[in-house]
């Protein structure tokens, strides 16, 4: 059988290499002549590689005799290719056993990576057939799962189906290393017309990108995108718990295709979620327009209105839109849409904290009304989005920034909160203890809150730290008449926190 050759290969190839070793030593008494020069020119290939390159061109000869169409050839042909697993493991196992007897310190030994690639390049024929084979089950799965347009979306079963077939062939080729990445970079492909597929069975135009505002529900196209969104999670979920089951070649090549099925997924119901965070951030650009200069704290009590209302959206959304996918994004479950929404819930507390910092004036009644409505949003981000103890740095920011608001000036450049919070988030709010006529950086350049934002988001630190230096030298001739204690000593630590931004 197989195994039977491949060993009768391992052995001659074992006994000609002895020889090798020992034609290499030997020398001819009378003229030194060594006895390898004699027999292998200098220009040629020492006898182990010559004898491999020999049997592989065999070996190739009769694979490729076997898959010609012949009557009598068929059931070879056929016995090859569903078995090419066991014969690429069989000759990859013979590979390595010969490679491990003849390793040894100062010889050279019988078989290396280019001898490799020639036993494997052998196959080539049965190999090549064996993979369409692949590929063909694989798109067929994938095809009649997700068929593409406007048609249903799949049911539960038929993506299980499909997931299963992919189980098979990905589990049918990790007998060995070689043949295991062939095979996960074959899935790739049926992976690559899956998202295609999808791409075309996903929902466009406005209805999938309305505005998720209470009490509207879902849209028919956002329905369909999130019910789409999930079934790809869930071939992703599943091929993804083969990986630490693959050879490393295999799981290499098998998360490459995986990461380009969960970029799809994402982007079925990216805009849903953009629509979700612009309705946010628009609730919380609000706060512009509010008076935070009042020092009397006696008629802080309620909450501010934009801050109420951008948690009724965010509950809303959480009712009507994240209860529709499966699994309920939920840190405890990895999943796509999980992903998109920590990255909400990030970027709501860090826009709040943002926006915060530039409100100006500020006086008491205002410190203590934005407190307030940091806590609401907190609560509001972590009951309908995402737990605020796993955002990690946002949600650190958040108190980070509390204990700013109400921090004594001199105090900050010392503080411990100054790890969490980034350098223009400080220098920011403390432009709002300086007087009007020291003009923050959006207000210097014309630009109004929400055009600053999108400035930022385009920026580095480093670019809005020099920006708020800028700022406050611009200012500086203007306002150098008489300023109080507390005018200077804010000055000084924005100059300070910006010299230590650069460093």
């Amino acid at each position: 059988g197989l195994k039977e050759v491949a060993d009768a290969v391992a052995s001659a190839t074992t006994a000609v290499w002895h020889l090798q070793r020992v034609v290499i030593k030997k020398k001819d008494p009378l003229t030194h002549v060594c006895f390898i020069d004699v027999l292998v020119p200098s220009d040629h290939a020492l006898l182990c590689q010559q004898f491999w390159e020999s049997v592989m061109r065999t070996l190739s000869e009769a694979f490729t005799a076997v898959t010609r169409p012949s009557a009598k050839a068929g059931f070879v042909r056929d016995a090859l290719v569903g078995g090419y697993p066991k014969l690429s493991l069989i000759l990859e196992t013979m590979f390595d056993r010969l490679s491990t007897e003849t390793t040894m310190k100062g010889v050279q030994p019988a078989v290396g990576p280019h001898e490799l690639q020639l036993l494997l390049a052998s196959t080539g024929p049965i190999q090549a057939t064996f993979l369409a084979g692949c590929l063909n089950r694989m798109s067929e799965a994938v095809v009649a799962a997700f068929p593409g347009g406007a048609r249903s979306l799949p049911t539960f079963t038929e993506v299980q189906k499909c997931i299963g077939i992919i189980h098979e062939e990905l589990k049918a080729g990790a007998t060995s290393p070689q043949l295991s990445a062939l095979v996960a970079s074959t899935a790739g492909k049926a992976l690559a017309l899956l998202c295609e597929k999808a791409e075309y069975m996903s929902a466009s135009g406005p209805d999938s990108r309305s505005p998720p505002a209470a009490p509207a529900p879902a849209t028919p196209a956002q329905a369909r995108n999130m019910a789409l969104c999930s079934q790809l999670q869930e071939v992703h979920r599943s091929l993804g718990s083969l990986l630490p089951r693959l050879p490393l070649g295999g799981a290499a090549a098998l998360a490459l295709s995986l990461d380009t099925l969960q970029a799809t997924a994402v982007e079925t119901v990216a805009p849903l979620f953009r629509s979700m965070m612009e309705l946010l951030e628009g609730k919380v650009l609000e706060m512009h327009a509010l008076n935070y200069g009042a020092e009397d704290s006696a008629g802080v009590v309620l909450t501010s209105a934009y801050v109420a209302e951008a948690a009724a959206i965010m509950a809303h959304f959480r009712a009507e839109y994240l209860s529709k996918f499966v699994p309920v994004p939920s840190p405890t479950v990895a999943s796509c849409a999980g992903a998109l929404v920590e990255r909400m819930a990030a970027r709501a507390l860090v826009f709040f904290v943002r926006h915060a910092s530039l409100v100006r004036p500020l006086g008491q009644a205002g410190r203590l009304q934005l407190a307030k409505d940091l806590g609401e949003m907190q609560l509001a981000v972590g009951t309908s989005l995402f737990p605020l103890e796993q955002l990690g740095q946002p949600y650190r920011v958040v108190k980070a920034f509390r204990s700013l608001l109400f921090a004594d000036t001199a105090a900050i450049p010392s503080a411990g909160f100054m790890r969490e919070l980034p350098s223009s988030i400080v220098a920011h709010h403390l432009f709002s203890r300086l007087p009007p006529r020291f003009q923050a950086p959006h207000e210097r350049s014309g630009l109004n809150p929400s055009q600053y934002s999108l400035w930022l988001d385009s920026h580095t630190q480093e670019e809005a730290v020099r920006g708020l230096q800028a700022a406050l030298d611009t200012a500086l001739p203007q306002g150098s008449g008489e300023v109080s204690e507390a005018t200077v000593q804010a000055m000084q630590v924005i100059t300070l926190v910006c010299e230590q931004a650069a460093m």
